[in-house]
C-alpha cells in the first residue's frame, strides 16, 4: 500500500513539475488549448492540451484553424514538440490546412492513433513525430518534405509507405521497428541513415541507383526479408547492414563495390548462395558469419584480404578455393566450416593465416604457398583427417606447438623443401612433426620481379616495391 502511494504521488509530481514547465512555454489558453503567438506577431503554434491529473486525453481531437485571444485574430500554423506526446488514448487528430510545420514528437507514444490527416502545405515535420504510434497502420507526408527526420516512424504500426520523389535522405532510425511490409523508395533519395528500416518487417528492397549513401545496420534485423536487388553503384556497404535478416536468401549487389564491411550478412541464416562482385577485394570480419545454409562462395580473383570470423560456423560450406590476389585470413575466418572436406591450397600471395582460422573443418591435406610468414594458434586444430602437411617456403613459416592437432604432428607426413631438414626440425611448432620429408622436386627459383610472390610479373610488384621502400607492410 505504502508503495503505491508513493508512486501515485511521483506521477502527480511529475505531472505538475511538466505542467508547470509547460506554462512558461505559451502566452495563452483557449478551451484547454494552450498557444505562443509566433514572431511575426499574427500566427501561433499550438503548444499543449492541458490534462487534469489522471484524466484520459480525448479520443478526438479538433485543431482550429483561427483562434481568437484579447480580440485578435490568429491562425494556426503549428505544433509544437511533444504537443501532444503520450495521448494514449486519442484516436484521430483533425488538423486544418493552415499548419506548415510539426514540432519534434508531437504524436508520439499516441498509442491508439489510427487517423491524423496531413495538411498538404506541411513543409517541416521534426524527429519522432509518430513514433511509437502503434496502431496507425498508414500516413502519406506532402510533396513539399524533403527529408524523412530521424525515428519519423520508429515503433509505429506503419504498414506499407511510399517515398516521394521529392524526398531526398530517409533519416536515421526513421522506420526502426515499424510494422512495415513494404516501401517503394524514389530515384531521388541520396542517403538512407543508420537503423533505417532495422527490425522492420519488410518482405523485398530495392535500393535505388540515386542512392551513394547506406548507413549503419540500416536494414538489421529484418527477419521477413527475402530479396535485395542494389540499382547503383555504391564501391562499399556500411557495416552490419543486412545482419540478422534469417529469411534472405537473394542478393544482388552493386557490380562496382570493393569491400564486403564487418557483420555484412551475419546471421542470415537462409543465404545459401552470393556472388560477389568481381570488384570486390576485402571481405570484413564476421560478414557471413552464421550463414547456416551458405553452400559455395566464389571468391573474387582481386580479393586480398578476408576477415576475421568472415565464414565463422558457415557448416554447409563445401568449396574453397582461394584467389591468387589473396593476402590475408583473419582469425576464426572458417572455423566450424564441417562439409568442407578435401585438400586446402594457399597460394603463393598469402602471407598471414590466423588464430583458429581452419578449426574444425574436413581438411585431409594442407599446402601453403612460399610466401607465407605466420599461421596463428589452433589455425588447423580438431582437423585430424590430415594426411600430409606441404611447405613450399625455405624458411619455416612462424607457427605455434599447438597450431595442428597432436594426432596430426603423429600420424601427418610433412613435405619440406629440398635441403631445409636443418631448418624445419628445430623450428617451433614443426619440429613436433614425427614425418618430416623432404620433397624430390627442386623448389623453383622465384620469378625475377615478382616481388609480391603471385608467381606474376605484372603492376601490383610496382606497388610492392613502392610499399617496400615506403616500409609499408
Amino acid at each position: 500500500m505504502r508503495k503505491k502511494c508513493f508512486i501515485s504521488a511521483l506521477f502527480m509530481l511529475v505531472f505538475c513539475v511538466s505542467q508547470s514547465a509547460l506554462a512558461d512555454t505559451y502566452d495563452f489558453e483557449i478551451g484547454r488549448y494552450q498557444y505562443k503567438i509566433n514572431d511575426d506577431g499574427s500566427s501561433v503554434t499550438l503548444v499543449h492540451y492541458r490534462l487534469e491529473p489522471k484524466e484520459n486525453s480525448p479520443q478526438n481531437i479538433n485543431v482550429s484553424e483561427t483562434v481568437n485571444y484579447n480580440g485578435n485574430d490568429y491562425t494556426v500554423t503549428a505544433l509544437g514538440d511533444d504537443a501532444f506526446n503520450y495521448f494514449m488514448n486519442t484516436k484521430t487528430i483533425t488538423l486544418p490546412n493552415t499548419i506548415t510545420a510539426i514540432g519534434a514528437r508531437a504524436f508520439a507514444n499516441c498509442e491508439y492513433l489510427t487517423s491524423v490527416n496531413i495538411p498538404n502545405g506541411l513543409t517541416s515535420i521534426g524527429i519522432g513525430a509518430f513514433s511509437d504510434c502503434q496502431s496507425l497502420r498508414s500516413c502519406e507526408l506532402p510533396s513539399a518534405i524533403t527529408e524523412i527526420p530521424e525515428s519519423l516512424f520508429q515503433g509505429a504500426g506503419l504498414e506499407s509507405f511510399t517515398v516521394k520523389n521529392t524526398v531526398t535522405s530517409i533519416g536515421e532510425s526513421a522506420f526502426q521497428y515499424c510494422d512495415l511490409h513494404s516501401v517503394e523508395i524514389s530515384n531521388s533519395v541520396t542517403s538512407i541513415g543508420d537503423n533505417a528500416f532495422c527490425g522492420s518487417y519488410l518482405q523485398s528492397v530495392e535500393i535505388p541507383a540515386s542512392v551513394t549513401e547506406l548507413g549503419y545496420a540500416a536494414f538489421k534485423g529484418c527477419s521477413s526479408l527475402k530479396s535485395v536487388v542494389f540499382h547503383n553503384s555504391m564501391k562499399s556497404l556500411s557495416p552490419e547492414i543486412f545482419y540478422e535478416c534469417r529469411g534472405l536468401t537473394s542478393v544482388t549487389l552493386p557490380s562496382t563495390l570493393t569491400e564486403l564491411p564487418m557483420g555484412s550478412f551475419g546471421n542470415c541464416i537462409s543465404l545459401a548462395a552470393i556472388e560477389i562482385p568481381a570488384s570486390v577485394t576485402s571481405i570484413g570480419g564476421s560478414a557471413f558469419y552464421n550463414c547456416k545454409a551458405l553452400t559455395t562462395i566464389n571468391f573474387p580473383d582481386g580479393l586480398t584480404n578476408i576477415g576475421g570470423m568472415a565464414f565463422y560456423q558457415c557448416y554447409e560450406l563445401e568449396k574453397l578455393e582461394f584467389p591468387d590476389a589473396l593476402k590475408t585470413i583473419g582469425d576464426g575466418a572458417f572455423t566450424y566450416c564441417y562439409k568442407f572436406a578435401g585438400e586446402l591450397v594457399f597460394p603463393n600471395s598469402v602471407t598471414t593465416i590466423g588464430t583458429a582460422a581452419f578449426n574444425n573443418c574436413g581438411i585431409t591435406s594442407v599446402h601453403l604457398g612460399r610466401n607465407v610468414k605466420e599461421i596463428g594458434a589452433n589455425a588447423f586444430v580438431q582437423n585430424s583427417a590430415i594426411t600430409k602437411v606441404t611447405c613450399t617456403r625455405e624458411r619455416p613459416a612462424s607457427i605455434q606447438d599447438n597450431t595442428f592437432d597432436n594426432s596430426v604432428y603423429s600420424n601427418a607426413q610433412l613435405i619440406i623443401p629440398k635441403g631445409t631438414t636443418s631448418m624445419y626440425i628445430v623450428a617451433t611448432g614443426w619440429m613436433k612433426f614425427d614425418k618430416i620429408v623432404e620433397s624430390e622436386e627442386e623448389n623453383p627459383e622465384p620469378l625475377k620481379g615478382d616481388l609480391n610472390g603471385d608467381g606474376k610479373v605484372n603492376v601490383s610488384d610496382v606497388t610492392t616495391l613502392v610499399n617496400m621502400i615506403l616500409g609499408i607492410e
